[in-house]
């Protein structure tokens, strides 16, 4: 299955644990570089930016959430908060805008 992480801005095939059920799964992916329907490159990952971010608030984001249960603050659970950032510096790498919405 492939998947986008809002989160980290990042394409990639889903990565299942096929002991447990898939909706009690964090979403965990291989990241693609390319897009499979088009073969465009997708837009540079904002994971390390990301994780400086919940470091910043003093939380660990190598532990997985499920976001609808344990939502984070400052929008990290999702776009938020690099759109924000997107529209405060169109220049920086935050301006890229996702390919597609899966």
């Amino acid at each position: 299955m492939y998947a986008y992480l809002p989160h980290t801005r990042e394409y990639g095939i889903r990565v299942l644990d096929m002991s447990k059920p898939v909706d009690h799964q964090p979403i965990v992916i291989r990241p693609v570089p390319y897009c499979p329907f088009c073969g465009k490159e997708h837009p540079p990952s904002l994971r390390t930016e990301w994780e400086k971010r919940m470091h910043d608030r003093g939380l660990d984001p190598t532990i997985p959430r499920n976001p609808f249960s344990e939502p984070l603050p400052d929008g990290l659970d999702g776009e938020h908060w690099w759109r924000q950032e997107q529209q405060k510096s169109p220049n920086a790498v935050f301006g890229y805008p996702p390919l597609h919405t899966v």
